[in-house]
């Protein structure tokens, strides 16, 4: 079975992952929204709202992807490990 700091292990890396991937995704989209808005001529309050929205919708698939790769890499050989273990003894 996983212990605790195997799911600490596992979410440390999951939130670290997501955050600053997402930061970085969001970062260099929201510039190109803004640059290509500014150049169109919409005021700040537009490129503020949809450079916000584009950045949730933009982190839900990188926290997605980011915990998948969590759970796979730290929880599931452990799963594993323990029901090859309990299988073994039957």
């Amino acid at each position: 079975m996983p212990t605790t700091g195997t799911f600490f292990k596992a979410w440390l890396c999951f939130f670290l992952l997501a955050t600053f991937g997402g930061f970085g995704v969001g970062m260099i989209l929201g510039m190109i929204v803004g640059m290509v808005m500014a150049a169109s001529g919409a005021d700040l309050q537009q490129i503020q709202t949809l450079s916000g929205f584009l950045g949730f919708i933009v982190a839900m698939p990188i926290s997605f992807v980011c915990f998948r790769w969590a759970v796979v890499r730290f929880i599931l050989p452990t799963i594993q490990t323990s029901s090859t273990d309990t299988a073994n003894t039957l």
